[in-house]
């Protein structure tokens, strides 16, 4: 926290303080930098060739374009 009021602010209402250590990653990042593919594979037990997977991004806006989202 580039603030040191805020981060004082914040540290008081905190059981323990906040020292800016805390990296978030997304559930796809975790399998792939943490558990590796090599790791993955190697637990596979039926292969699905003819699966067909989509991602879902969720209902937010800010991930689509406003004109294709038809947000005003």
């Amino acid at each position: 926290m580039a603030d040191e009021a805020f981060r004082k602010d914040v540290n008081e209402l905190l059981d323990e303080p906040y020292n800016c250590g805390v990296e978030a990653k997304s559930s796809l990042q975790v399998i792939y930098e943490d558990i590796g593919l090599e790791a993955i594979t190697s637990r596979v037990t039926h292969m699905l060739p003819d699966l067909k997977a989509a991602p879902y991004y969720g209902m937010y806006p800010e991930n689509r374009p406003p004109d294709i989202a038809q947000c005003r």
